[in-house]
């Protein structure tokens, strides 16, 4: 569900992984043309749709990605779903927290819990603030598999605990998330010192 500054790259990621089958819309017609031009046909089904259409969520499929607006997950959707994942780099995909996330997991329907799908979004807004710094470690561990703090070994642990404790996984996520917020930053105090060397390496002048 959308075919923007998001979902394309989705598509290409997606495609690279041998999926066999994309079924993707959009509201803009401009999004639907750039991925009819960029992918092939037999593999990915570009749809250009109306705001209120809702027949993405029909479609026989086994990972739903919401990449576009938010609050799209609700009883009425969520009855029409006929998938096994839900992942989706969209914000907010509940419309109700509490009472979606359960609906979900009553339906037997994974939930990755958008704030981690979209996690690096958030990272490079950190960067924006703190300065970037090139071939920055802090960036590509969240990448990395092996990390405990990883975009993979945290949807792993919300996974784990969510069957072990036969909780919603959105809810799981979220008490990690207020444990996670007392511990400090962990690039506070060395930044300053990582762009200065990264400055001096890339022979940038400072006035």
């Amino acid at each position: 569900q959308g075919a923007g500054n998001v979902g394309r790259p989705l598509i290409k990621f997606l495609l690279e992984k041998n999926v066999s089958k994309i079924i993707v819309c959009d509201i803009f017609k401009e999004n639907i043309e750039l991925v009819n031009n960029e992918f092939p046909k037999d593999k990915v089904i570009a749809k250009l749709v109306d705001k209120k259409d809702k027949s993405i969520f029909t479609e026989e499929c086994d990972i739903f990605s919401p990449c576009a607006t938010g609050a799209i997950l609700n009883p009425e959707t969520i009855e029409m779903l006929k998938a096994k994942i839900i992942c989706g780099a969209a914000n907010n995909q509940l419309e109700d927290a509490d009472r979606d996330d359960s609906h979900l997991h009553k339906k037997g329907i994974l939930y990755v819990p958008d704030f981690l799908t979209n996690r690096m979004g958030i990272v490079n807004c950190a960067n924006e603030q703190y300065g970037y710094v090139n071939n920055d470690l802090y960036f590509e561990q969240h990448l990395n598999k092996d990390w405990e703090f990883s975009i993979y070994q945290k949807t792993l642990e919300v996974f784990n605990h969510s069957k072990n404790k036969n909780e919603p996984p959105a809810k799981t996520a979220n008490k990690l998330a207020d444990e996670l917020s007392e511990i400090n930053h962990p690039i506070f105090g060395h930044r300053g010192e990582k762009i200065i060397n990264s400055l001096v390496q890339n022979n940038w002048h400072l006035n």
